[in-house]
C-alpha cells in the first residue's frame, strides 16, 4: 500500500508524462516541447534519480513508440541529453540549498535553463553528424550541420524557457516571499519577548 507522500509523486510523475506525450500531438513547432523542461524540474522536485529520470524518459519512450524513432545514434543522444537535463536539475537543487538570495536563485535558474539547452542542441546535433549519413564526416559537414540546426534551438530554448524557466522564477518568488513572511514573525516574536516596541 503506498502511503499518501508515494501518491502524490506517482500522481505528479503520471501528470507531468502524460502532458509531455500530449504535447507532441498539440504542439507544432519543432522541438518547442515541455519534455527538456519537466526534465529539469524533475531533477529538482524527485528523490530518487529513478523517478527523475522516469519522467522524460517514459514520456519520450511512449511517443517515439507512437510516431516512430529516429536514428539509433540520434534518439540514443536525445535520451542521454535529456538525462543530463535532470542531472542539471539536481545540482540546481543543491545550489539552492545554499543560497537563499532571490537574485543568486534566479541566476542559477537562469544560468541552468540556458546550459540545458545548449547542451541538447550540441550533443544531439553531434549525434546527427556522427551517427546518420545526412552529413559527411568532415569538419565542414559538421559546421553545415550546426548551422543548419540554429533555427530549431531557438524552440528548444524558447520551450525550456517556458516549462522549466518560468516555473523555476515563480517558486524562486514564493521561496523568497515566504523566508521574508518568516523572517518578519520570528522578529515581531522578538519584539514581543524582549520587550522592545513594535
Amino acid at each position: 500500500m503506498l502511503k499518501h507522500s508515494q501518491k502524490v509523486t506517482v500522481a505528479v510523475m503520471g501528470v507531468m508524462i502524460a502532458m509531455a506525450f500530449v504535447s507532441r500531438f498539440m504542439i507544432d513547432l519543432p522541438n518547442f516541447k515541455p519534455v527538456g523542461g519537466f526534465a529539469i524540474l524533475s531533477g529538482m522536485m524527485f528523490s530518487t534519480r529513478l523517478r527523475a529520470l522516469a519522467v522524460p524518459l517514459i514520456a519520450m519512450l511512449f511517443s517515439d513508440l507512437y510516431f516512430g524513432m529516429a536514428e539509433l545514434w540520434v534518439t540514443l543522444s536525445v535520451y542521454a541529453a535529456l538525462g543530463f537535463n535532470v542531472l542539471l536539475g539536481r545540482w540546481l537543487l543543491q545550489r539552492w540549498q545554499k543560497i537563499s538570495s532571490l537574485p543568486s536563485r534566479l541566476l542559477a535558474a537562469g544560468s541552468t535553463t540556458i546550459l540545458a539547452s545548449i547542451q541538447f542542441f550540441l550533443l544531439t546535433n553531434f549525434s546527427v553528424w556522427a551517427g546518420t549519413s545526412w552529413y559527411p564526416r568532415t569538419w565542414v559537414g559538421l559546421v553545415d550541420c550546426f548551422l543548419n540546426a540554429l533555427p530549431f534551438f531557438r524552440f528548444t530554448f524558447a520551450g525550456d524557457l517556458l516549462f522549466a524557466g518560468l516555473p523555476l522564477v515563480i517558486l524562486a518568488c514564493c521561496l523568497a516571499y515566504a523566508l521574508s513572511i518568516s523572517k518578519n514573525s520570528h522578529e515581531n516574536t522578538a519584539r514581543v519577548f524582549d520587550g522592545s516596541p513594535r
